[in-house]
């Protein structure tokens, strides 16, 4: 009987060990994007919980990372782990006042948003209402990165300061 290509690496040893559970863990962080765009698949409240469940822990995400339609009054800190996405970043019609995407630092965009926008940042306030997005923590993504990764770059951020002040 022969030897399975596994059973041959894990006789070589701490070295294959030690690869074989830092590729486990790499994968194991890595997410599913999605292809939403605008619509709304659910009530809000489902809406979120599976924000929550497909970006908790999530490094990469394979896709699109897509964050619409979410309340002022959500914690999105699960969001400070990811990294990088390998579609486009949509953030929109949302009434948070940060996007704690501290530790992104990298946007392929290797799908564009309406086949222009690597990162599309547009209509995040109630009209008339004091909620909505004032401050994007964007702090790791730099020029460098979108120099280097981006086939077209163009960014979209409609109203972000055109929120009423007064609360």
């Amino acid at each position: 009987m022969s030897e399975s290509i596994a059973e041959r690496w894990l006789s070589n040893g701490q070295v294959v060990s030690d690869w074989l559970a830092c590729h486990i863990v790499r994968l194991h962080n890595m997410c599913t994007g999605t292809e939403n765009k605008l619509s709304t698949l659910s009530d809000l409240e489902q809406k979120f919980r599976i924000l929550r469940n497909y970006y908790e822990n999530c490094e990469v995400v394979m896709g699109n990372l897509e964050i619409t339609n979410i309340d002022h009054n959500r914690d999105l800190s699960f969001l400070r782990s990811i990294r990088e996405v390998t579609g486009y970043v949509l953030v929109a019609l949302n009434q948070f006042e940060y996007l704690p995407l501290e530790n992104l630092s990298i946007i392929r965009g290797t799908r564009l948003y309406e086949d222009r926008y690597a990162l599309a940042i547009f209509l995040n306030y109630r009209k008339g209402g004091p909620f909505g997005l004032r401050q994007l923590g964007l702090k790791n993504l730099t020029g460098t990165a979108f120099r280097m990764h981006f086939k077209a770059f163009l960014i979209r951020i409609v109203d972000l300061l055109n929120i009423k002040q007064s609360r």
